[in-house]
């Protein structure tokens, strides 16, 4: 993707997604977000659904920051921090992209570690996913719409398994594999599908590249 284009849909999201969050924050006050991170079992599903969507993100810039001769903290403060707009704004300002660069990273980084944290965290993520289906049931758009907080907690989700979706679909057409099923999967269920898939395939936005191999966007 052009640099130009990078920027265009940075700026095309951040403006309404800073417009719901301000709004959020003057409805809902300064306590508006724990309390709807609170708010009931499905509610701290969709806040948990959301720190293992960033921590893919976090995964991704670190290297990436990295490999171009930038500091990742201060950008993996701000994800975890205040979500969606780390991403956007790293965008926005460096024009980069989550695609998949020249070089995994297979060679060189732990399969098996990475498959650990995703069997853990989609095991978590599932015990409370269940859990709050079974204590609040399953009318999940009344959790997402109880406060502007709720919904901009929502929101900041989407934005972040989109940016996933992005690489993935990048990831799964260099190594022949059919990315469809995964983008269902992904608007269906959240972060359960980067996790599945770095659980099956080994892989997530960490691969950086080579001194002589471009990174591609």
């Amino acid at each position: 993707m052009q640099e130009s284009s990078l920027r265009s849909l940075a700026i095309i999201v951040l403006v309404p997604f800073t417009a719901l969050t301000t709004m959020a924050i003057y409805s809902d006050g300064i306590n508006g977000f724990p309390n709807a991170i609170t708010y009931n079992f499905l509610s701290f599903q969709i806040w948990l659904d959301l720190v293992i969507a960033m921590l893919f993100w976090c995964a991704w810039v670190i290297l990436d920051a990295r490999a171009h001769g930038r500091s990742p903290w201060g950008w993996v403060v701000a994800a975890l921090l205040f979500g969606a707009f780390s991403p956007l704004i790293y965008i926005l300002v460096h024009k980069r992209w989550p695609a998949t660069p020249a070089r995994d990273s297979a060679a060189t980084d732990d399969v098996t570690s990475r498959r650990t944290f995703a069997a853990i965290a989609f095991t978590a993520l599932l015990v409370v996913t269940l859990a709050g289906l079974a204590i609040d049931g399953t009318d999940i758009m009344s959790t997402i719409t109880h406060s502007w907080s709720n919904i901009q907690i929502w929101v900041d989700l989407v934005i972040v398994i989109l940016l996933w979706a992005a690489w993935m679909f990048a990831d799964a057409k260099t190594h022949d594999i059919n990315p469809w099923g995964w983008l269902v999967f992904a608007a269906a269920l959240g972060s359960f599908s980067p996790l599945l898939y770095l659980l099956v395939h080994g892989r997530w936005p960490a691969s950086h590249p080579t001194a002589d191999q471009p990174v591609s966007t």
